[in-house]
């Protein structure tokens, strides 16, 4: 992150913060488009993930909610006629909107970490771009 740019070790240490948490909320908000993105957001496929099995936070939230969708993955890769249903399954059980709601949260952890900085456009322009990662999602 930019906090090697910053003389001092508590200005650093926010930076680090803001920057560990968006950079995770970003991932989280990436693996939710998985789901619900298409091509057209995210340049992939629906399911890509879900269909090479990546554990990721909303399919780990999923299969917790519902067993038989890990009972479905367990033998392995699912064959492609089974990606749609399972991805209903999947968002049926709120998966994908618990996972968004733990990536807007590090969000506003990260935004906090900020608050104690000058206020100045270069803060703003952080803090712009933190919401608007978590808010490409609709």
């Amino acid at each position: 992150a930019g906090a090697w740019a910053v003389d001092d070790a508590a200005s650093a240490e926010k930076l680090n913060t803001f920057g560990l948490s968006v950079g995770t909320a970003f991932q989280i908000t990436d693996d939710v488009l998985d789901y619900t993105g298409g091509v057209n957001t995210t340049g992939k496929r629906e399911g890509r993930d879900l269909a090479e099995r990546k554990m990721t936070l909303p399919l780990l939230i999923a299969m917790e909610r519902d067993p038989s969708i890990r009972d479905a993955l367990r033998d392995g890769d699912p064959a492609p006629g089974e990606i749609p249903a399972l991805m209903a399954k999947i968002e049926a059980t709120g998966a994908t909107s618990a996972a968004l709601g733990e990536a807007r949260k590090l969000v506003k952890n990260g935004i906090e970490a900020l608050s104690t900085l000058p206020d100045s456009e270069y803060r703003q322009a952080l803090e712009d771009l933190a919401h608007h990662l978590v808010n490409r999602v609709s």
